[in-house]
């Protein structure tokens, strides 16, 4: 069974209460849910998952897919795309550890801090508007275009 909520720093919310997400997740039948409308999400999630893996940034990708495609708010598309980066990550890790090659201080010199900035960047966006947020997501993907677009240009 599939579980049917998240937690968010405001408590527990059902996956029901989302549009875009309702009805898809009533147990293992398909009752409520158009295949229509699933197989994309499919292929979505299987292309950025890809493009993730030759280092394209694929997370990003999902994002503004869920945002602009699934009509999604932006806050939730980005804690899907939390998810979807954790169930890559936490294999990679796996495989780093047992070709040892993992550096722990380096890690803690970086976990710790970036801990620290997600949490303090999580309450920043909560208080943001929406509206103001996707502008300034949308423009840090166009920076992060340009740049990825300059070095290749430079190989």
């Amino acid at each position: 069974s599939l579980s049917t909520g998240r937690w968010t720093a405001h408590g527990r919310i059902s996956i029901r209460s989302f549009p875009s997400t309702a009805g898809r997740f009533q147990g293992c039948s398909s009752a409520g849910r158009s295949d229509a409308v699933f197989l994309p999400d499919i292929a979505a999630a299987f292309l950025t998952a890809a493009l993730a893996g030759m280092g394209v940034g694929g997370g990003g990708l999902l994002v503004i897919y869920l945002t602009l495609a699934r009509e999604m708010p932006q806050l939730e598309a980005q804690g899907i795309n939390l998810l979807f980066f954790l169930s890559s990550a936490l294999p990679a890790i796996a495989v780093n550890l047992k070709k040892r090659r993992l550096d722990f201080r380096r890690i803690l010199s970086l976990a710790v801090p970036g801990a620290v900035c997600a949490v303090l960047g999580s309450i920043l966006a909560s208080e943001v508007d929406a509206a103001i947020l996707r502008k300034v997501f949308g423009g840090l993907m166009v920076i992060a275009g340009a740049a990825a677009a300059g070095k290749k240009g430079r190989d």
